[in-house]
């Protein structure tokens, strides 16, 4: 954007430099900014404010060719304007004051340019021009450029809307921990009663413990008595007696 602002002022700057009847006298530059889709008022004041003009002529120069927007008939009151202008200015004073006030209404960023004017007077054999004392300089900002003083409200409200969804998901996050770790937290209660039901006898059975000893008594006592039948058999054999 900034590089088009430049090349619009170098081309105007050309136009001054290299058209020597924009110094043919001496006149007023105004510059006016607006924005696509705003409005400008053009305050045109003729050189001349002795006559009556018999009519008035609006141009638009650099950049683009010229071309005349706009023809005011002081005789009919009848206007005549260019098709990309039509419906978008209005006209505001009397001719015959010289003064008038053109307001360009729904500008286009295409409206940029040098606006001038003209007053037509009628002289004895012909009609002779008399320039305005201002000439317009009108800049018309791209929309898109604007849009930049609605992004700190746009960011703040996403910073809200992030920083909320984060709180969300952390709240969740740790209900979800906690339902996983007392899962796996194993119950004291459920130890205790498996410990137990396993001294419990189930039946006849005799517990595991008591099975342990008596088997060892078992072992005890058999010994013994194996000896005792070998011995008296091998004095059978042997004929020796028995004690």
């Amino acid at each position: 954007m900034r590089g088009f602002h430049s090349m619009f002022w170098m081309s105007f700057v050309a136009a001054l430099v290299f058209e020597p009847s924009v110094f043919s006298a001496p006149r007023d530059v105004v510059y006016l900014e607006s924005r696509e889709g705003g409005s400008v008022v053009l305050h045109f004041v003729s050189q001349n404010g002795n006559d009556s003009p018999t009519g008035f002529y609006l141009r638009r120069k650099h950049p683009g060719p010229v071309f005349e927007m706009l023809f005011l008939d002081a005789d009919t009151a009848d206007s005549t304007v260019e098709s990309w202008y039509s419906g978008r200015l209005k006209i505001a004073g009397k001719l015959s004051s010289n003064k008038l006030n053109v307001t360009i209404s729904d500008l286009r960023h295409n409206d940029s340019g040098l606006y001038v004017c003209d007053f037509l007077y009628e002289a004895v054999t012909h009609y002779r021009n008399v320039s305005g004392k201002n000439d317009f300089v009108v800049f018309v900002k791209r929309t898109e450029n604007l849009r930049c003083s609605s992004y700190p409200t746009l960011l703040f409200s996403i910073s809200g809307a992030v920083g909320l969804l984060l709180v969300i998901v952390v709240v969740l996050c740790t209900i979800q921990c906690t339902k996983l770790w007392c899962k796996a937290k194993p119950k004291a209660n459920d130890v205790v009663y498996e410990d137990m039901g396993r001294l419990q006898p189930a039946g006849k059975r005799i517990p595991h413990g008591f099975a342990e000893l008596s088997h060892l008594e078992e072992k005890e006592t058999s010994a013994p008595l194996n000896n005792t039948y070998e011995s008296h058999y091998n004095n059978l054999i042997t004929g020796t007696p028995s004690l």
